[in-house]
């Protein structure tokens, strides 16, 4: 849903047939939060709402990116820091977290809410733990495309022709974000 300038976001039903492809995105969307905003804005459905003082627990995955700004994050298996911009936030379904942008910075932030049998086998895996859950990233350029085009392709008149694509490019998202962050593992554990 279009809901103001700054703003776009959305949330989808999901059929069987949807959760059959592996990968479902139930979410996805970016909001500008201005300095001195209550947080979050009360637009969202009541399973994503929270209050930052008491957070939250969400049933699927999310990615959370904060482009511009900076705030604090803490969960279940992090404590409380502070984040910048840069940020990629990967929260895990059936753990306690909370964040919010500082009150004098406001911040954008964009989200992808995500679940299936291809990311639980990752985590399974070990690509994936809840104490590595924030990230820096430095060029976010590619990333950011992948994103948009998958915000594109959920627009309701493109969603009927773009259904089969939709998951592909949400997968495409995540192996990007995986090589993303292979890459700086490797580069800070070079140096």
């Amino acid at each position: 849903m279009k809901t103001a300038e700054g703003r776009n976001i959305r949330y989808f039903n999901i059929s069987q047939t949807d959760e059959a492809w592996g990968i479902v995105v139930p979410t996805i969307g970016y909001q500008f939060i201005p300095p001195h905003t209550p947080y979050p804005p009360k637009v969202h459905p009541e399973s994503y709402v929270f209050n930052p003082k008491q957070g939250r627990i969400l049933k699927e995955y999310q990615l959370v990116y904060i482009s511009k700004g900076s705030g604090y994050f803490e969960s279940q298996s992090c404590k409380r820091q502070k984040i910048e911009a840069g940020t990629m936030l990967l929260l895990f379904p059936n753990e306690w977290h909370t964040y919010e942008p500082e009150e004098k910075s406001g911040w954008y932030e964009y989200w992808v809410g995500f679940r299936g049998v291809h990311i639980d086998k990752r985590v399974e895996n070990g690509f994936f733990t809840p104490p590595k859950i924030l990230f820096l990233i430095l060029d976010s350029a590619l990333l950011f495309w992948v994103y948009m085009k998958i915000l594109y392709g959920t627009q309701p008149k493109r969603r009927q022709a773009i259904n089969r694509l939709f998951p592909v490019l949400c997968y495409i998202f995540l192996v990007l974000f995986i090589i993303r962050i292979e890459m700086i593992f490797l580069i800070t554990h070079l140096l």
